[in-house]
């Protein structure tokens, strides 16, 4: 669930006080997270950091208003809200939008791309490389760099290219990891059934959530958190960034449907050719 500050104070209390104890901890985050979590607890030899390659954050009212914006469109409860399944579309690298709807008589499982969902689409699927809807400190984070405060970074490989791995692997998307610390080597070396690739410091930092960056503040921000109950959020979103998301959504659906024909008719005449063989 969406955690506030105050959550995030009480979790890096209990964190500090099982360090005092003697237990080692495993404490996984964004970078800001990692690097203020360290602050408070000073003394980290028995405390273990993962920070997400972060593309920034925005605000859990705007969960709110999601959840509520699905519930509406479905006439039912929402639970288990997800972001980036790969179960409908297992070769996209694109975020998906996946919950429960509970109608009162039984339980229906919603798969749909961020393109149509609003706080996704000002989030990563605006086509214009803006974000809209970040927290402020995001668009002047000062934790996007190789100095990393973690021990180990996660992610996407989003930018790398050449990659030896086979198309099912890739289909089903393919991690980055980084090792910023010894204690990283020990985590790596708990992991089995992983299939590893060395890769060249210079090729990793390559994508933009690794980089430095000193974005502006869309203007529009600032309409999207004044956004009320008893506005229609999707419809304010719609105006506001002048876009249909059902046309988006088509759009993105058309696309994958595509590309899923063309992986069928690869693998088609991939297994004609064995048989011409």
């Amino acid at each position: 669930r969406s955690r506030g500050l105050g959550d995030v104070y009480k979790i890096q209390t209990e964190v500090k006080s099982s360090l005092a104890t003697g237990y080692k901890v495993l404490y996984i985050g964004t970078p800001c997270q990692i690097a203020g979590l360290k602050a408070f607890v000073r003394d980290s030899r028995n405390l273990y950091t993962i920070d997400l390659i972060c593309h920034g954050t925005f605000s859990s009212k705007l969960l709110k208003y999601e959840v509520e914006h699905w519930e509406k469109r479905f006439g039912g409860r929402l639970s288990n809200l997800y972001f980036r399944s790969k179960i409908k579309y297992p070769w996209s690298v694109g975020g998906m939008v996946n919950f429960n709807i509970w109608d009162g008589r039984k339980s229906k499982h919603i798969e749909v791309h961020g393109s149509g969902s609003p706080t996704y689409k000002c989030f990563a699927y605006c086509e214009n490389g803006v974000s809209y809807n970040l927290r402020p400190s995001c668009y002047t984070c000062q934790f996007r760099d190789r100095k990393r405060f973690a021990d180990l970074t996660v992610g996407d490989s989003w930018c790398i290219k050449n990659m030896f791995f086979t198309n099912k692997v890739k289909r089903n998307g393919i991690s980055l990891l980084i090792c910023n610390s010894a204690k990283a080597d020990e985590l790596i070396r708990l992991l089995q059934g992983i299939n590893f690739k060395p890769l060249d410091i210079n090729r990793a930092f390559v994508q933009s959530a690794l980089l430095p960056t000193n974005r502006d503040i869309p203007a529009e921000r600032e309409q999207i958190y004044k956004i009320t109950n008893e506005e229609d959020y999707a419809m304010k979103i719609e105006q506001l960034l002048h876009f249909s998301l059902k046309e988006s959504l088509n759009k993105t659906t058309s696309r994958f449907r595509k590309e899923r024909f063309k992986r069928v008719i690869k693998s088609v005449l991939f297994f004609l050719s064995l048989i011409h063989i």
